[in-house]
């Protein structure tokens, strides 16, 4: 009977799952209480992730490998996961970026990098001239308006336009750009 299988009597089909709790936000598992549970075989389970303000689901991991997420984008993430055996689910999560965009000057405009800074986090990214490969990593720069436009996470930050790939050699002066 299916009510009499246990760790102890079939201790090869109880799967001991744990939750690894993020610093900040939740995870957990729908018809489950704690962070350690058991569950018989290989099955799936409905993982609920809520990250904090600001924030969204970059990846659910079972034991290291990351899961498919499906069409989610962002706000809570509630989906199907498969576990077996000895499971750690764990969830991290990164800022919701906003399309900004900023002048240029003329000696800017040759740029191969930007870096931005909030005095906790810097982010470097590549540059490109095609609009289409505006995205978390890659900023856009228009010619023909002078303007750099990239996706950053809301807040103040120092923008520095440079002109090696890495964000190290400065080109002008860095700004200051509030991301909202």
């Amino acid at each position: 009977k299916v009510s009499e299988v246990n760790a102890e009597t079939a201790p090869e089909i109880i799967s001991n799952v744990t939750l690894q709790q993020p610093e900040e936000g939740s995870l957990t598992v729908e018809g489950q209480t704690g962070n350690q549970f058991q569950i018989i075989g290989a099955s799936n389970v409905t993982v609920v992730a809520t990250p904090p303000e600001e924030m969204k689901v970059s990846a659910i991991y079972v034991n290291g490998t990351a899961q498919d997420l499906g069409n989610y984008t962002e706000g809570v993430f509630r989906g199907q996961i498969a576990v077996s055996g000895n499971s750690t689910i764990s969830v991290e999560f990164t800022y919701i970026t906003y399309e900004t965009t900023q002048s240029l000057k003329i000696t800017q405009i040759n740029a191969a990098s930007i870096k931005l800074s909030d005095g906790e986090r810097e982010i470097v990214m590549t540059v490109s001239m095609l609009a289409s490969d505006l995205s978390d990593s890659v900023a856009v720069i228009n010619t023909s308006d002078r303007t750099i436009t990239f996706m950053a996470p809301k807040g103040t930050w120092t923008l520095t336009v440079c002109s090696d790939r890495n964000g190290n050699t400065p080109i002008g002066n860095p700004v200051t750009v509030t991301v909202q």
